[in-house]
């Protein structure tokens, strides 16, 4: 395959990359909570309460993970982060007693601190350095449907192959399929490439304001990946409807990523704005209208 074709390739392959990586792991216990927790001998709430130290852990590794894209490139840390994402759900899927569920849910959050978006977005600025926002958006345009086919992906394992079969085949998807397209299409990071910046961040005013913008919008954000889907079912939704349903808000992501790559675009400033409105005014409309209007 020539280099350009090669090329070609890098946006599907960081895409496909961040759709495994949140499927099996940020949005993966808004269905599988339940009958993990039945599995082993645990409470939901346990579940959770292990998965908000996930949380914690990936954000404790985050600066970890940006100090390391920066020595080796994007490509080596998203393909230990597959290693560590496979390994923690091979865990759950054979955890039966609650210590090693909650080892294997921890895991998960090492891996979400290193394999999320930035080392994908690492690999595009190294390739494109100032023009690297469209392929930016593209993947996190791709990556968005992590959350549209996730839930409902993962339930239909669940009916399946069962809970701990889930965890199976996302964890060989990592190894089968994430791992070698890293390896084939992805450029080394060590070779050529621009420098990482230097200096420090300088913590102005504006700095802080987005700090405190973009802490308060993950926070709610995380909450809903690892709740909608059963929130919605206390709704009235069934378990099918509320996965489809809570996949359409990921539908929304894909929408105003396609806005964000269309020429003539609005200002970042005005769809943040619009997205901190739309949130509660969905959620205030699910509320009042029930079942109905959360559908």
């Amino acid at each position: 395959m020539s280099s350009v074709a090669v090329s070609r390739l890098i946006i599907p392959v960081l895409g496909l990359g961040m759709i495994v990586s949140f499927a099996s792991s940020y949005y993966l216990l808004g269905v599988l909570a339940e009958p993990l927790a039945a599995g082993v001998g645990a409470t939901p709430g346990a579940v959770f309460s292990a998965l908000s130290g996930a949380f914690l852990v990936s954000a404790v590794l985050s600066p970890f993970g940006g100090r390391w894209i920066d020595r080796r490139g994007g490509r080596e840390v998203l393909s230990a982060a597959g290693v560590i994402f496979a390994l923690a759900l091979t865990l759950l899927g054979l955890a039966r007693d609650p210590v090693v569920m909650v080892a294997g849910v921890l895991m998960l959050g090492a891996g979400m601190g290193v394999g999320l978006y930035g080392p994908a977005y690492a690999v595009l600025v190294a390739l494109h350095g100032e023009a690297a926002k469209k392929p930016i958006t593209a993947v996190s345009l791709v990556g968005a449907f992590g959350g549209a086919l996730g839930w409902p992906l993962t339930l239909l394992m669940i009916e399946t192959v069962g809970w701990r079969g889930a965890c199976f085949v996302w964890a060989g998807a990592h190894v089968v399929l994430c791992l070698p397209l890293y390896w084939a299409v992805l450029p080394d990071g060590r070779a050529g490439g621009r420098p990482p910046a230097s200096g420090r961040v300088q913590w102005d005013g504006t700095m802080i304001r987005l700090a405190v913008l973009f802490a308060g919008a993950w926070w709610v954000a995380t909450a809903m990946s690892a709740h909608l889907p059963r929130l919605l079912t206390r709704l009235g939704l069934s378990a099918a409807e509320a996965a489809l349903a809570a996949g359409l808000m990921a539908g929304a992501a894909i929408a105003v990523r396609l806005i964000a790559l269309a020429p003539g675009r609005g200002s970042p400033v005005a769809a943040a704005r619009a997205a901190t409105l739309l949130h509660p005014l969905g959620a205030l409309i699910a509320f009042v209208g029930g079942k109905g209007a959360a559908g």
